[in-house]
């Protein structure tokens, strides 16, 4: 099974709205990686993933890198990072989340195991040009099929998010 950006997009915004943490999430100038790994799973499950084909353990073959989660269905495995940028705190994450978004996408052209490859990145604090001008310097428009920028959740707008994937056409 591939997901379709959008539906995930809004499964994200509509999970994200439910949680009690959501104004601290999306108030609070620091990075939450880790909490958007964990509540992806409840979102890709009800998007009809099974739950006992997602996992945090996935290294990219020859090398010591994991992906953030990868999840199985009939297209393949859907391999998904997650980045996020904090304004004024990430130098070393701009230098090393361009080669992440080359390995997944070099993964996708040579894995046939490999259907589809998503980017979840979330943008606290950004002004609307800094995150045109990243998402232009990471994902070549060609390639990437995107949903966003858009606020995880309307009533916070400080906090966007971006989809990025590319689906293997059989």
């Amino acid at each position: 099974m591939t997901l379709d950006l959008n539906t995930l997009a809004q499964g994200i915004s509509k999970h994200v709205s439910t949680c009690t943490s959501a104004r601290f999430l999306c108030t609070t100038q620091a990075s939450f990686e880790s909490w958007f790994r964990v509540e992806l799973v409840p979102i890709l499950v009800e998007l009809g993933i099974d739950y006992k084909t997602v996992s945090p353990d996935y290294t990219y073959p020859g090398t010591r890198y994991k992906a953030d989660l990868v999840c199985s269905g009939e297209g393949g495995r859907t391999l998904i990072e997650l980045k996020s940028f904090v304004s004024g705190q990430d130098a070393n994450k701009k230098d090393r989340y361009p080669e992440q978004i080359e390995r997944l996408r070099s993964l996708l052209a040579r894995d046939a195991s490999v259907g589809q490859v998503i980017t979840f990145t979330t943008f606290q604090e950004y002004s609307p040009r800094q995150i045109t001008t990243l998402i232009g310097r990471l994902f070549d428009p060609s390639q990437w099929s995107m949903v966003g920028p858009i606020p995880v959740v309307d009533e916070y707008p400080s906090l966007q998010f971006l989809i990025a994937g590319i689906t293997k056409v059989h």
